[in-house]
């Protein structure tokens, strides 16, 4: 099943009801976009999905066997390469899901090179077969995004947006050379909730922020190595280059990355920690993760999503500033 299709069909909950398998696959995580489903359809009370953690195997497929007085619980499992990182761990979920016969609807993603089970799959089917069973329905995100793939993105989260607006995601988007959906979530919420009077000043950022410039990366490599006179010496120059919005977004990639790649590198999974890999910078895929603990990540990570839900809020005071004192002092790593 392609994207467009799913988009047509996955506000129906009778979709999901009759799907208890489902599979979403491409080369790259994307991230923002499975936020912004989520909590779309939990909005209007399509599904609501809870996210389980697949670090404990063994509890996690009690979980999804078990259901409280016959009710359907929604789970997404998120990205499942630990789950599946060995032989061994790719053979018992396999086995799980030929055996799965619970009432309970499970998601989950995985890339292209990672499931085991894909040299089943016929070309002309939209499900996977184990052993002439089909039954995972699987959902091709492209790699790349084109401004023709918008209007089914558009309906799906019943966007209207002026023709203005429109066009200027479409021109952005044939300009970068990052095409992914990720990318087409972050403009449609920029566009969405700026005055139409305000496009052009808009272009002018949107365009810094798909095609950043090499102080970004400067930026995130100094706040990796814990330079923080270097760091600050460029936050002063870049700060108000970008809105608030593009930095909880920006930060978040950057933390969310770096928080797999340290756990894969911990575990000497070199291959599983490059998948994770790109846009951080290269000082800390190659020395800075060995002195960044998974604990500070997280506390890190969760900092500014509180930040994401103060701004979203209307609150004025400077997050920003309290998240990189207590950073650049250890506190998250103390939490």
């Amino acid at each position: 099943m392609n994207l467009k299709e799913f988009l047509s069909k996955s506000k129906d909950e009778s979709f999901w009801n009759a799907n208890k398998i489902i599979c979403f696959k491409s080369t790259d995580y994307p991230l923002l976009f499975f936020r912004c489903l989520f909590d779309f359809l939990r909005a209007k009370k399509v599904v609501d999905f809870k996210s389980l953690g697949t670090s404990d195997t063994s509890n996690l497929y009690k979980t999804l066997h078990h259901s409280f007085l016959g009710q359907i619980s929604f789970y997404w499992l998120g990205d499942i390469q630990e789950v599946i990182k060995n032989k061994k761990g790719r053979d018992s979920f396999i086995k799980f899901l030929k055996d799965y016969e619970a009432e309970n609807i499970i998601t989950f993603f995985s890339s292209y090179a990672s499931f085991g089970i894909t040299e089943h799959r016929k070309a002309s089917e939209d499900r996977l077969e184990i052993d002439g069973e089909n039954k995972i329905i699987v959902v091709e995100i492209p790699e790349k995004i084109y401004s023709k793939d918008l209007t089914s993105l558009l309906n799906f989260f019943d966007v209207a947006i002026p023709k203005r607006k429109f066009d200027l995601i479409s021109v952005l988007l044939n300009r970068s050379n990052v095409k992914s959906l990720d990318m087409i979530c972050m403009l449609l919420k920029y566009v969405s909730v700026t005055n139409i009077k305000m496009i052009d000043e808009l272009q002018k950022e949107l365009e810094n922020i798909i095609d950043p410039d090499i102080s970004l990366f400067d930026l995130a490599q100094e706040f990796f190595k814990k330079d923080s006179k270097k760091f600050f010496g460029i936050w002063k120059n870049k700060e108000k280059d970008f809105p608030e919005a593009f930095w909880i977004s920006f930060w978040s990639e950057q933390i969310w990355r770096a928080y797999h790649v340290v756990k894969y590198f911990k575990l000497g999974d070199q291959a599983s920690a490059k998948r994770f890999s790109y846009r951080l910078p290269f000082s800390f895929l190659n020395r800075d993760w060995r002195t960044t603990s998974l604990k500070e990540l997280r506390n890190a990570y969760e900092f500014v999503y509180e930040i994401d839900y103060h701004m979203k809020t209307g609150s004025k005071f400077c997050y920003f500033d309290l998240f990189y004192s207590k950073y650049f002092l250890g506190k998250f790593a103390e939490v």
